[in-house]
C-alpha cells in the first residue's frame, strides 16, 4: 500500500521528501543498507568488462506513464548517458526496463522515445515467455518474468529441459 500510493499518488515534487522522512524515521544505517543492496558504479563497469549486458532503468525510477514526453526524454537519456560512461563500447547495446513495468507504467510516446534513442528492447513485466510476434512487432515492451516469484536457485525450464 505505501509503495502503491508513494508511487501513483503522490505528486512527484513532493514524493521524494516523504520518502526521505520515511527512511530518517523507520531505516537505521540507511547508507550501510545502500551500499549492500545496490550495484555501484564500479561493479557495473567490472560487469560490462566481463561480458554482461547492461540495461538502463531511467535516472529517478519514475512511473514513465505520469511524466512529460519531455521528462520521459530527459529519464531515458540520462540513464543512457550514464550507463555509456561505465560500460565497454562492445557492450553499449541500449536496452531498457520500465521502472515498475505493467503497461499502465509506460504509454506509446514512451516506446518511440525508446525507439528514437535506437534502444534494442524494453521490458515490460508481463510474466509470460517472449514470442517471435512480441519481438518483431512491439520490442519496446517485451514480457518478461519478475525473479522475485522464483525461489532462489530455481529456474523454469521448458520442455527441453532448458
Amino acid at each position: 500500500m505505501v509503495k502503491r500510493i508513494l508511487n501513483y499518488f503522490i505528486s512527484y515534487e513532493f514524493r521524494e521528501g516523504v520518502i526521505d522522512q520515511l527512511i530518517e524515521n523507520f531505516i537505521p544505517a540507511v547508507e550501510k543498507i545502500f551500499k549492500s543492496y545496490y550495484v555501484s558504479p564500479a561493479e557495473i563497469k567490472e560487469m560490462s568488462e566481463k561480458g554482461m549486458l547492461i540495461g538502463s532503468h531511467s535516472i529517478d525510477h519514475p512511473v514513465m506513464s505520469r511524466l512529460t514526453n519531455e521528462e520521459q526524454v530527459r529519464q531515458i537519456s540520462e540513464s543512457f548517458k550514464f550507463l555509456e560512461s561505465l560500460t565497454t563500447k562492445h557492450n553499449n547495446v541500449k536496452t531498457f526496463c520500465y521502472p515498475y513495468g505493467g503497461f499502465h507504467s509506460f504509454s506509446n510516446e514512451t516506446e518511440a522515445i525508446l525507439d528514437s534513442f535506437d534502444c534494442l528492447f524494453s521490458f515490460n513485466v508481463e510474466q509470460r515467455d517472449i514470442s517471435f510476434n512480441d519481438v518483431s512487432q512491439r520490442p519496446q515492451a517485451l514480457p518478461r518474468y519478475d525473479c522475485n516469484q522464483f525461489k532462489h536457485g530455481q529456474v523454469k525450464l521448458n520442455q527441453t529441459g532448458i
